[in-house]
């Protein structure tokens, strides 16, 4: 499954059943969460392309929210205040419980 995935475009892990239903379960009573993520540099130390907003260093806030059928959406939280539901996605992560 991990081979499988490393020749994707996209990143792949597999997650313990454990660890997937505590996870699950704090989605259910969190939908909406949102956590403070390092601004990095980007790859080998260059700055990242990003809004002026995202340069100043610190941290950046991600809304994480959970959608239906194992799904979790992550966005900045800024875009989220202007953009609303409208706001880009960053990062998606899809769990496939067929293995489970």
């Amino acid at each position: 499954w991990v081979r499988h995935h490393t020749k994707r475009d996209g990143i792949g892990a597999v997650l313990e059943g454990a660890a997937f239903d505590r996870l699950m379960e704090r989605t259910r009573e969190s939908p909406m969460f949102v956590f403070p993520l390092p601004r990095n540099t980007g790859v080998a130390g260059e700055q990242s392309e990003k809004s002026d907003e995202t340069k100043k260093g610190g941290f950046v806030s991600v809304l994480m929210q959970a959608a239906p059928d194992c799904v979790l959406l992550y966005t900045e939280l800024e875009a989220f205040k202007r953009q609303g539901p409208n706001a880009p996605v960053a990062l998606s992560c899809v769990f496939y419980t067929e293995l489970k």
